[in-house]
């Protein structure tokens, strides 16, 4: 008897072994099932036509572009290495022809003195004229060769053939160390030191034997103590211990960074270990042995086994683990067979070890360590060097095109130069647009082309929120949408030069324009000016297109933190109605750099490193007052070094000594409130503000009704202004926190239509309107020095 169909229910006959399902169906489902399988064929096709289309508008040029870049670094430093030698060759030359003419002054000399002598004892033979005779023609024949003929140069032709430049196609499997960053500080070990490291955010420990020494982020030795335990085979930091912990030959060791303590772990059997590595709550550790285990240890209460995996789920039998990393709940494992020859980086998972990928590697690679951290941390993209605008463009536009969810890069104008000013938006999710109530703030450097130190801090910030794993910089991508302008007048930038501390090189745009002395000084500007550099136009057709909540703007040539206002608008009063929030933003930046040793420090120490402007020195049509008066954005000016282009090797230092300082600063743009202000039928009600306790300035409500305002803890008064009229008021308290107070305020058009036929002819008769009618009192108050509320 034949067998039936085996789909339930069905009482055919089965007709063949199904390739889909492996069982015997009747024709039916048989045919059924292929179309099936025929169906999961189209996706395929579809993916084939995608990736013909990827290779029809492949742009040669952009692929090669940063093999492009790096045969121009190659000439670039072919032609310094070759000016160089022009220079020096140059000196040796001066130096030759000056020595010459010197013999030659000597001998001139001497000849006048023997003429001068023989004049005065009125005697002279024969023999004497002679002399001077074969003298004189003797130095005019050595002066004539100078004159003519100089030196001889002997100049071998240099030769450059084919092999000094090396194209090679990369294979699936290879990885790209030429992308690894350059050596920022070499430390140099004596002999029999171990190779092993380890870091935290503060320091690095290594083996200089005979010594465990402690190193800075500035690469100073600050620690040492004698290792008297012989071999050392890895090490790692935990911060859940607060500890290092090193692997002896069978013993593990902690140490602490601020004592240099070393404890061996009793609660641990002696083996023989060879690789570490932790995460916040237990410690992986590879055993030096063919067919290595892994043994999983539980940091607290006290270090214990709670997990071993051994051979063949770690590895084969004549394989050993080498090196071992973990990251994002994965482990990688660096394996080797001496005897097979191979090398191979395998991720596994941390809970269970389960296989993720495998990479094979060339056995001859000896950097493990290096490659582990390459393929799991990824390298810094950015080096600690200075970038000119051609870099930077192409450091902006990598990172633009490798994170496109994350980043989207704009041009906000031209410079006089006719270069482009970029700003990078930055957001874990739509960076390429504004979303309803997340707040927007901003960064901006290099607005004095000649103070450089900005450019490259935030250009490090781009990368380290781009790339990093950071809790802090996690949440500031997924709470704000950050924008980065590294340099707002590239122009300038190119004019500068690295180790000009103080002059005035490079500082304005093409145009000798001062771009933070050219913004306008009352509200209502039009955007459009003669007098106005594009740079400063780019800026403020910005901010009208964009709600910024908080700024900064980096300077150099001191160290201090500048506040509104930048000049005295009425007397002799700096202080604007948000000078409490001003003054806490501005003294948490502060409090947060690591300890800053620059030269010009004594110049604010007495007031906290923090001043109001116009305290300082007064300026009109500062960048600062503009966006804070006409937007109400909380804008602060930070002066990050005392010398304006200090040299490269210091930059690692300035992005140390700022960088907590500049994610905690973005979060501030989270305290106070924030909400939609909207009619019964949820329209954004235009012509709307939002005033706090009477302060000015007032901030404008968004076209999609949204508004934000920073405030300390406490107790205020909001209101809705509908064209300078109060159509709503109420209470609000603020708590210390850094997520705000989340407001809908629904105003009924009933109470705010009967505005909106209001007229304002005296007003508008000579020539002011409610926008900018306050900045015309404030003008008034300044003309006649009266002191009252404006």
């Amino acid at each position: 008897m034949s067998q039936l169909c085996s789909i339930n229910k069905c009482i055919r006959a089965s007709r063949g072994l199904c390739d889909c399902c492996q069982k015997n169906l009747c024709l039916q489902h048989l045919n059924e099932h292929n179309a099936l399988l025929v169906a999961e064929l189209n996706p395929f096709t579809d993916e084939i036509n995608q990736l013909g289309d990827r290779l029809k508008t492949l742009i040669i040029e952009q692929t090669t572009s940063s093999s492009r870049r790096k045969l121009q670094q190659w000439r670039d430093d072919c032609h310094r290495k070759i000016n160089c030698l022009f220079e020096n060759k140059c000196q040796e030359l001066d130096q030759i022809i000056n020595k010459k003419v010197e013999q030659h002054r000597k001998q001139l000399n001497e000849i006048s003195l023997k003429i001068a002598d023989l004049i005065n004892a009125q005697e002279a033979t024969r023999q004497d004229i002679d002399s001077l005779n074969s003298a004189i023609v003797h130095l005019k024949t050595q002066m004539n060769k100078i004159e003519q003929i100089g030196c001889r140069i002997d100049a071998r032709p240099l030769v450059i053939d084919d092999s000094f430049v090396a194209i090679r196609k990369t294979t699936d499997d290879e990885l790209d160390v030429s992308t690894i960053s350059p050596a920022y500080s070499t430390i140099y070990r004596p002999q029999g030191s171990h190779l092993s490291l380890a870091n935290n955010d503060r320091y690095l420990l290594l083996h200089m034997n005979p010594n465990l020494c402690l190193f800075d982020r500035e690469m100073n030795k600050v620690k040492q103590i004698l290792w008297n335990q012989r071999t050392i085979h890895d090490m790692c930091w935990s911060s859940t211990l607060d500890r290092f912990i090193v692997l002896g030959e069978k013993t593990i060791f902690l140490i602490s960074e601020h004592t240099m303590s070393i404890n061996a772990v009793e609660t641990i059997k002696e083996r023989d270990w060879l690789s570490c590595t932790c995460s916040d709550t237990v410690i992986f550790v590879s055993t030096n042995e063919l067919g290595s285990s892994i043994i999983e240890f539980a940091l607290v209460p006290t270090m214990k086994s709670i997990n071993e995996w051994k051979c063949p789920i770690t590895c084969t039998r004549d394989d050993y683990i080498d090196d071992i990393v973990y990251k994002k709940e994965n482990l990688a494992l660096l394996i080797m067979n001496n005897t097979k020859k191979s090398l191979r980086i395998e991720l596994r998972s941390a809970s269970n070890l389960d296989y993720i990928w495998s990479i094979p590697l060339d056995f001859n690679f000896q950097f493990n360590y290096l490659i582990i951290l390459t393929v799991i941390y990824g390298n810094q993209a950015i080096d600690y060097r200075y970038h000119n605008y051609t870099e930077m463009t192409c450091i902006l536009q990598d990172l633009a095109a490798q994170y496109p969810t994350k980043a989207s890069l704009v041009e906000i104008g031209k410079s006089q130069g006719g270069k482009s000013l970029w700003a990078m938006a930055l957001s874990s999710y739509a960076p390429n647009q504004h979303v309803l109530l997340r707040p927007e703030v901003k960064y901006i450097a290099n607005m004095h082309g000649n103070e450089v130190v900005g450019l490259e801090v935030l250009l490090y910030l781009v990368d380290y929120l781009l790339t990093s794993n950071d809790t802090q910089a996690n949440q500031l991508m997924n709470r704000t949408r950050i924008w980065i302008m590294p340099s707002m007048n590239p122009d300038g930038l190119e004019l500068s030069s690295v180790g000009d501390c103080a002059s005035t090189m490079g500082r304005y745009n093409l145009n000798n324009i001062d771009l933070n002395r050219n913004f306008p000084d009352y509200y209502g500007a039009a955007l459009q000016s003669s007098s106005r550099a594009p740079e400063t136009s780019a800026i403020m057709s910005w901010l009208a297109n964009v709600p910024f909540v908080l700024s900064a703007n980096y300077h150099g040539g001191s160290f201090v933190i500048n506040t509104p206002y930048d000049r005295y608008y009425v007397g002799s009063v700096s202080t604007s109605d948000d000078d409490d929030i001003y003054q806490m933003i501005a003294r948490s930046y502060i409090n947060l750099t690591q300890e800053v040793n620059e030269n010009c420090l004594s110049e604010f120490i007495g007031t906290g490193f923090v001043t109001r402007g116009a305290d300082w020195y007064e300026i009109v049509g500062g960048m600062q007052d503009y966006g804070y008066l006409n937007y109400g954005t909380i804008e602060l000016t930070m002066e990050i070094s005392c010398c304006k282009y200090p040299g490269g090797n210091l930059l690692a230092s300035y992005w140390n000594y700022n960088r907590d300082a500049m994610l905690q600063y973005l979060f501030q743009a989270q305290r106070g409130v924030k909400g939609l202000i909207l009619n019964e039928y949820s329209e954004p009600i235009p012509s709307t503000q939002v005033m706090i306790d009477n302060r000015q300035p007032v901030v404008k409500v968004t076209p999609l009704g949204e508004f934000w305002r920073i405030l300390l803890p406490g107790t205020y008064t909001l209101k809705v202004l509908y064209k300078s009229n109060t159509i709503h008021s109420r209470q609000i308290t603020i708590g210390n926190s850094l997520t705000p107070l989340n407001l809908t305020i629904i105003i009924s058009s009933t109470v705010y239509l009967p505005y909106s036929l209001m007229t304002t002819q005296a007003l508008s008769s000579t020539g002011v309107t409610p926008e900018n009618s306050r900045n015309l009192l404030l003008f008034l108050c300044s003309l006649f020095f009266i002191s009252f509320s404006c």
